[in-house]
């Protein structure tokens, strides 16, 4: 509730939200997923980071993406890394020769 922490959140949603709005812009994904301890900000983070993307996203495109916290939380940025590790070591059975 400070209003320190909260102006930096909101500048940092707008910053956030015109890169991700690029993206919609270009890629027209139904969602976009936010992982890693940032998102466990909850409703602090994505209220504000959805109504960034909304104003940055031009008029002609649809409305159709959502904006959603990974299912693993904080935990995705650790499983993704450990998936890129098995997938160039041997132990994975993906590694080079």
């Amino acid at each position: 509730g400070h209003a320190a922490a909260r102006a930096l959140v909101q500048d940092y949603c707008r910053h956030l939200g015109r890169g991700l709005a690029g993206l919609i812009a270009l890629l027209n994904p139904d969602r976009v997923v936010i992982g890693g301890g940032v998102s466990l900000a909850g409703a602090a983070l994505f209220g504000p980071l959805r109504r960034a993307i909304a104003r940055q996203l031009p008029r002609f495109l649809p409305r159709a993406w959502r904006c959603l916290p990974a299912a693993l939380g904080e935990n995705s940025v650790l499983c993704g890394a450990a998936q890129l590790a098995l997938r160039y070591t041997a132990v994975g059975k993906g590694g080079r020769d």
